[in-house]
């Protein structure tokens, strides 16, 4: 009796680590086998594998083309289920029926233009709360299922990184790792330094901070990606490292994803560097999709509320001195970037935030000063030990001398921390606040700026259960923190900035307190975003507290002003529709006439408009939910066929066949169903042997005629990937031709070169096989676009005949 792997011949069917699989290629060496395969699952249609016999568990299957019989109701399952697999088209999403996610039609809109080839680099501005973090993982799982061996990295602020790793797992099911210091180290040990560790996996995670390293950016050169998502795109708007790595990196990847609720601040260049993040010659437009909660079908429920505090006579002489003070530095230092200017900025954002912080701002200023007085040739000590935290006190601005007489300066400073210490013995907002707290009687977030306000806070509110969260924090006590918040008993959530991204907190809280204002629209809408998210089921509470005569008055008419600038300009990217954008990529147009748009808002940006596909894909998906549903875990390996008995009908079959549309490889595009219905076809007898004799007799009469309709699944294949893959391998060329030009380096442009500096002469050789490697990848990339272009019919099997007698 011959072992297993020596029965196995290229053509059987086998199922292996539980997916089934055609062998290809069979090749014995002596009591070892290696099987080339491809897959025939829904999960694994078309993907290549290799396994060694005897150490893989195999079962061999029937053949498919032998039909099982089965009963009426296990027929119907089984039928739901393939009716449930299946694509009406190759644009089609594949992964999202299987999602755990709620199905809402405009969060289909990004991956249906990305699959349309509508576009590479997307930019998805919606308001917060509505799903970018979902809307994105869509575009991953979309892409990867359709490339084999596929790879996206998420660049991400550091404390959302575990949020995004949880998301793509547990809702789409993709193998995700947070790459980081200890992560890289242990995947060099593992792998002996022959695996990088970056493709390790289908989906790497990271810092934007820690990859912005040169030293990582090294193991990235190598490395081309098929999705690349920024997420918080905002924040790589100005001109930084930050930037300029991400950059770089969307410069090498096919799909480009900005995610960023608060796009424009108000600052139109921002806006524009941005919006140019990833782009390359003869990219086609940025696709910007900006929803409100009324575009998506929401109501609104948000309800703000801005609660003017009437300040205490110590806090107005506070107020008045510190004005009188700064005002005398500006007359002598006109120009807003002086240092001794934006020192005031500083002075004036911490009196507004509370007396306390600021006398301690002042108490460190004329330290300062004081210093410089006392040894003028001194160089100043700078933190270079941990880095100061976001919402610490702000060092650097307060060292600036302001006015020429150093001792009359200093008697302002004096003076103005006299009055904030008097200030701080009674403080109008965090009496009003404990009072509103007390009265609302429900869970609360508290904002402010700065770590010292929190803490100050904190005392003031000791009676209170509640919890901090600021940026001195690690990402697990930051977990914990909302955990306790979120799920325990805390009554008040205290909260700087460091929270304001990223966090849910819509579980439990419908109210956000500002206690001081960011001076930014961007920073006010992401706070109140934690709490207006979608599932939020309450009506939306947001409360700004403004000091009566302080500088807040002043941001919030700025604010205002900046927020109607910045919706001004994103109101101005027009709605094209799918064909248009569809004509320009094809046709290479640079602009569209300028009858539709001008072509400095083409270059900012447009918005595909795909409501009505979305709305299509949507009951799609929700039908092969709903068929899917009960089934259990079914996928019949052969074709199936039944009798269904309805004396009260005419006789008749109906058939189904599926026919795999290949590229000139053999690679799996997509599969076509035919369907054939047979009518005054009456069976012999109501019996599994007339059933079985019935299909075999006939199914191949009717696999000619089916046939017929297979051209027309061609070209509709051909019709369909057309656009897709005329964007894709523009996009490929672009890639590639970028490689070769700055020979796939990413980390030089951030290194000083020294005086004597000869590193560039010891790294020829190994950058000369970076840029070999990343060509090389980009050549296989573009040559497996190419040959999706001639398309095939490949094997076509009968999935199931039914007969009503």
């Amino acid at each position: 009796m011959p072992s297993l792997h020596r029965r196995v011949r290229p053509g059987d069917l086998i199922r292996v680590r539980t997916e089934r699989w055609r062998v290809a290629v069979h090749l014995a060496f002596g009591d070892t086998s290696i099987i080339d395969v491809i897959g025939i699952d829904a999960a694994n249609r078309g993907h290549h594998a290799h396994f060694v016999l005897p150490f893989e568990a195999v079962e061999c299957l029937p053949h498919d083309d032998v039909p099982q019989i089965v009963r009426p109701t296990r027929w119907r399952r089984y039928a739901r289920h393939t009716l449930a697999e299946a694509l009406p088209s190759p644009t089609s999403l594949r992964r999202v029926t299987a999602a755990n996610v709620t199905i809402l039609p405009f969060q289909l809109e990004p991956a249906l233009a990305v699959a349309q080839g509508l576009g590479s680099r997307l930019l998805i501005a919606d308001a917060v709360g509505l799903g970018k973090t979902i809307q994105a993982s869509i575009v991953i799982a979309e892409s990867l299922a359709r490339v084999r061996e596929g790879h996206a990295l998420v660049l991400c602020p550091a404390g959302l990184r575990d949020q995004w790793r949880d998301e793509l797992e547990a809702r789409f099911g993709l193998d995700a790792s947070l790459v980081d210091s200890a992560t890289l180290a242990c995947g060099a040990r593992s792998t002996d330094g022959t695996v990088n560790p970056w493709a390790a996996r289908p989906v790497a995670i990271a810092s934007i901070d820690y990859v912005k390293r040169p030293e990582v950016l090294r193991g990235l050169e190598e490395l081309l990606w098929d999705v690349l998502v920024l997420d918080e795109a905002h924040t790589l708007s100005g001109r930084s490292d930050r930037a300029a790595v991400a950059s770089m990196l969307a410069a090498r990847a096919r799909t480009v994803v900005m995610l960023t609720a608060t796009p424009h601040s108000g600052d139109d260049d921002a806006f524009a560097r941005m919006c140019d993040l990833g782009r390359l010659p003869g990219d086609a437009p940025l696709l910007v999709f900006r929803r409100t909660r009324r575009d998506a079908g929401i109501t609104d429920t948000r309800r703000v509320r801005w609660l003017w505090i009437r300040p205490t006579p110590a806090e107005r002489c506070m107020h008045d001195a510190l004005r009188e003070y700064a005002d005398a530095v500006w007359h002598m230092h006109a120009e807003a970037a002086h240092p001794a200017a934006l020192a005031m900025f500083v002075l004036m954002r911490r009196a507004a935030s509370s007396a306390h912080s600021f006398a301690r701002s002042v108490e460190r200023r004329l330290a300062l000063l004081v210093a410089v007085d006392d040894n003028p040739g001194a160089q100043l000590a700078l933190p270079f030990g941990d880095p100061v935290a976001e919402d610490d006190e702000p060092l650097a601005e307060l060292a600036a001398q302001g006015l020429n007489d150093l001792v009359e300066e200093r008697r302002h400073l004096e003076r103005v921390l006299t009055l904030a210490r008097a200030a701080a013995v009674d403080e109008s907002k965090l009496r009003r606040l404990r009072r509103f707290l007390v009265a609302v009687g429900e869970p609360a977030i508290v904002f402010t700026e700065y770590r010292d306000t929190l803490t100050r806070v904190a005392r003031a509110l000791s009676d209170l259960d509640c919890v901090l969260l600021h940026g001195g924090m690690t990402p697990t006590e930051r977990r914990h923190a909302a955990a306790r918040f979120t799920h325990g008993n805390a009554a008040v959530l205290l909260a700087t900035d460091a929270a304001s991204e990223g966090l849910n907190l819509h579980q439990r809280c419908r109210l956000v307190i500002n206690l001081d204002l960011p001076w930014t629209p961007i920073r006010l809408e992401q706070r109140v975003g934690r709490i207006d998210r979608l599932g939020q089921q309450r009506t939306v509470h947001a409360v700004h507290f403004v000091g009566h005569g302080s500088l807040e008055a002043d941001v919030l008419e700025r604010l205002i002003a900046r927020d109607e600038q910045a919706r001004a300009s994103l109101d101005a990217i027009v709605r094209l529709t799918a064909q248009d954008v569809a004509n320009m990529v094809m046709r290479r147009q640079e602009s569209a006439p300028r009858a539709v748009v001008e072509p400095d808002l083409l270059r900012a940006g447009i918005a595909p408009y795909l409501r009505r596909e979305s709305s299509i894909e949507a009951h799609r998906i929700t039908l092969a939910r709903a068929l899917r549903r009960g089934n259990g875990s079914v996928d019949p390996a052969r074709p199936f066929a039944a009798l269904l008995r309805k004396p009260s009908e005419a006789p008749c079959s109906y058939w189904l066949w599926r026919t795999a549309i290949e590229d000139v490889h053999g690679d799996w595009l997509w599969d076509a169903y035919v369907s054939i219905v047979c009518h005054g076809c009456r069976l012999p007898a109501r019996s599994t042997r007339a059933v079985r004799h019935a299909v075999g007799t006939n199914a191949r009469e009717l696999s000619r005629a089916a046939d017929l309709t297979v051209q027309s699944a061609i070209d509709r294949a051909k019709d369909a990937a057309a656009i897709p893959l005329a964007t894709a391998i523009a996009r490929e060329r672009a890639i590639a031709a970028r490689l070769a030009d700055h020979h796939a380096t990413l980390a030089t442009a951030l290194i000083q070169r020294g005086l004597f500096d000869r590193r560039a002469e010891r790294q020829t050789a190994e950058q000369r096989a970076t840029l070999a490697a990343a060509m090389d990848r980009a050549t296989q990339r573009l040559d497996d676009l190419v040959r999706r272009q001639q398309v095939t019919v490949g094997e076509r099997h009968l999935v199931f005949a039914v007969f009503v007698d």
